[in-house]
């Protein structure tokens, strides 16, 4: 079947919500296994212009201090 590109961004940012609403209630150590979840909405924003390493990093480390994506 034919899928277009903004059905599988609305795919990605539901799965993205869900994991989220998830990730609080996950033990810590397990919060690396899904982790780069947080860096998705970033990407689906512009597929041609992929966000920068700063940005990224930045994201991630928020990301793990926190335990929330």
């Amino acid at each position: 079947p034919d899928i277009t590109a903004d059905a599988v961004k609305g795919l990605a940012l539901a799965a993205h919500a869900e994991a989220r609403a998830l990730a609080t209630a996950l033990p810590t150590h397990v919060f690396g296994a899904f982790g780069y979840v947080v860096l998705a909405p970033r990407y689906l924003r512009d597929l041609n212009r992929p966000p920068s390493l700063l940005g990224r990093q930045v994201r991630l480390i928020v990301a793990s201090a926190t335990g929330r994506i």
